[in-house]
């Protein structure tokens, strides 16, 4: 009957063992921008050491049409999961083509949790997109006008023409 009892304690403890055992950061990354996609916000929340379903939304404008989930570096209570989403372009400068933008997911680790550092999480994702989106306005720009030797010819050519009109009067 010892012996009974003492296996199912065993038993017990190893299945409450396996129940709260941490999830990877990869799989809290990837829970965490899966539920963004959706716009699940009290889903992301729970990802993430926010305490408000406010605070896991991204800026309005910003919208997941999809994402990609890279390698990990992990150092102590820290990693950095690195992320790609594919986002609607946000101001239209070519409707057919998604913004491609590269960062990292920051994740601490809380009790024996991994969770998102949102605010780290999305200062990096702004930064970054701050950065695509004004490469792919000047890509954009160059690809509509042209080069911009020629543009800045013209408003030379101008701009001595206003010069000339000025001075003959």
């Amino acid at each position: 009957m010892k012996k009974i009892i003492l296996s199912s304690i065993i038993l017990s403890s190893l299945f409450v063992g396996c129940a709260t055992k941490a999830v990877t950061p990869i799989e809290v990354t990837k829970s965490f921008w899966k539920a963004e996609k959706k716009e699940n916000f009290q889903e992301a929340k729970n990802f993430s050491f926010s305490t408000d379903k406010d605070d896991v939304k991204l800026h309005k404008s910003i919208k997941i049409e999809d994402f990609k989930i890279g390698t990990f570096k992990q150092k102590g209570d820290k990693a950095e999961v690195e992320t790609t989403l594919f986002l609607n372009n946000p101001v239209n400068i070519n409707p057919q083509k998604s913004m491609k933008v590269d960062f990292n997911t920051t994740l601490l680790k809380d009790k024996k949790e991994w969770k998102v550092d949102i605010d780290t999480t999305k200062r990096s994702l702004y930064t970054e997109s701050a950065k695509k989106f004004s490469v792919d306005i000047f890509s954009t720009l160059q690809e509509k006008l042209g080069d911009f030797n020629i543009l800045k010819e013209a408003f030379e050519k101008m701009i001595n023409e206003i010069k000339d009109n000025i001075e003959k009067k």
